[in-house]
């Protein structure tokens, strides 16, 4: 079964039936690192603007990719103002940052643009910017003369180099992050970048995880990056959406540095749908969750977080699939990447997904709705930031 990463949001109205699902995709990992110099790892400032990271929204309803009707940009929740001529950003602190753009989402025929973000320097800076930042899109969409809004948010995580003073990255070699149907593919690059010259260094071997196990493994000890660290997957090998986890091993044995980046199958009947509710701690955890959320949910000091998770099917998320045969197990990450499933400290520790026989969604009660809370105490000990990656497992094989 697929592993879901809680980066993707879900938006219905559900007085009409129409909805909408999606994502917002990055081409590069949203990952810098500072190394012992100072520098930021990846110097994404250096690459030649065309392969700069680029944050483009994936939007469906019923099968079909959509372009927003309008949209708003925030970087660590200020809105962005750009440039009318330039399409470079303009706040004081951050101006030429970003650039706003427009381009056309991969393997969409016939072609659909949407409004894109490229990140033009680097965003780890010593003394300036040693936190994680957050990228968000918000707007709205019309269908069929209704107008509904989104809401997503990729996280931009800054760290300090280890040791090694290396980051693993990956790429969408092609920008495309999605598959439609078990014939199409996408091509993932992974680059590790050291700190000594700071550029991409093909002098050890990936181990690929998906689905919680080794897939595949890729060697390089060329100088030629375009053919090394190269893997192909296929929509037969994903349901819904799968998060790809690259480990970057050193000649030794070492792993050095890890990378994850998620596909997106949207031609799978089953889809893994999320939902939350932010509550106030002082009170009792909620006995349903709000349909029309992202799941990048924002806590303040007091609050928790309820998500709710069930398969739904892609046309009508309310609509579950064969319900009582799924269960599910979530993959715990902090700030920094590091895996907390299993942690021994108690201060970190998040409880996995409770099983429930029924939950409601909105308005309407589900079967076998998946819960899971996060407060705001766990999300500081743990960095700031705690991603969650949710993985179902059908009992039907």
């Amino acid at each position: 079964m697929s592993n879901i990463i809680s980066n993707k949001f879900i938006v219905t109205a559900l007085s009409d039936g129409y909805t909408v699902t999606g994502e917002l995709v990055a081409t590069r990992s949203l990952w810098q690192a500072i190394d012992n110099g100072g520098n930021p790892l990846p110097d994404w400032e250096s690459s030649p603007e065309s392969e700069r990271p680029l944050l483009y929204p994936l939007l469906q309803s019923g099968g079909s990719v959509i372009s927003p009707l309008t949209d708003v940009w925030k970087y660590n929740n200020e809105t962005i103002t750009f440039n009318s001529s330039t399409g470079l950003s303009t706040n004081a602190g951050f101006a030429g940052y970003f650039k706003r753009i427009t381009t056309s989402v991969p393997g969409t025929s016939p072609s659909v643009s949407v409004p894109a973000l490229r990140i033009m320097k680097n965003l780890a800076a010593t003394s300036t910017n040693e936190d994680n930042d957050t990228i968000s899109l918000s707007g709205t969409v019309n269908i069929n003369d209704a107008t509904l809004p989104f809401d997503a948010m990729q996280t931009v995580t800054i760290s300090k180099a280890g040791a090694s003073s290396a980051v693993g990255e990956l790429r969408l070699t092609d920008g495309k992050s999605t598959l439609n149907g078990d014939n199409d593919t996408v091509e993932i690059q992974a680059v590790l970048h050291s700190n000594t010259i700071n550029t991409a260094n093909t002098n050890f071997h990936v181990e690929w995880w998906w689905n919680g196990s080794k897939q595949r493994e890729t060697t390089g000890t060329g100088t030629t990056l375009s053919q090394n660290h190269k893997i192909q997957v296929t929509g037969a090998e994903v349901t819904d959406y799968v998060v790809i986890e690259a480990r970057f091993i050193d000649l030794g044995g070492t792993q050095i540095a890890v990378a994850y980046v998620g596909i997106d199958d949207i031609g799978d009947v089953d889809q893994m749908q999320f939902a939350y509710t932010i509550y106030e701690l002082s009170g009792t955890v909620p006995t349903s969750v709000v349909q029309n959320n992202t799941t990048a949910a924002t806590l303040k000091s007091g609050q928790g977080v309820l998500y709710g998770v069930w398969i739904g099917t892609k046309d009508d998320p309310l609509t579950q699939r064969t319900p009582s045969q799924w269960t599910y197990s979530a993959t715990i990450y902090d700030a920094s990447a590091v895996d907390i499933t299993s942690t021994s400290d108690t201060s970190k520790q998040i409880s996995q997904p409770t099983r429930q026989t029924s939950f409601v969604v909105g308005t309407t009660t589900l079967s076998y709705v998946a819960t899971m809370t996060l407060t705001f105490p766990k999300v500081v000990v743990n960095g700031g930031t705690v991603s969650v990656i949710i993985q179902a497992t059908s009992s039907q094989g």
